[in-house]
């Protein structure tokens, strides 16, 4: 067993999947993942360029046979599913 540290700094250049209509951008989260465990960023709303400064530490238990590390970064919706907006394992 092991313990893993991840700290998600930012991201850059999103796709828009929001409208674009005056100033309706992406809202974009990060969703971290090894096996079971999950722990989200919070999300920020209209940036294409988020930066997480705060809830943005994360500790995984890796245990053997656990997956790989992914990050998915999604677009936050209200009414439909979140899109995705790129992800990486």
């Amino acid at each position: 067993n092991a313990t893993l540290f991840v700290v998600i700094h930012g991201a850059y250049d999103l796709t828009n999947r929001d409208t674009g209509l005056m100033g309706d951008v992406s809202d974009p989260f990060v969703l971290a993942k090894v096996g079971n465990q999950e722990h989200r960023t919070p999300t920020i709303d209209n940036n294409l360029n988020p930066v997480w400064e705060a809830d943005n530490k994360f500790t995984f238990n890796v245990h053997a046979g656990d997956a790989a590390l992914r990050l998915e970064v999604f677009n936050a919706n209200k009414i439909l599913a979140h899109a995705t907006l790129g992800s990486t394992e």
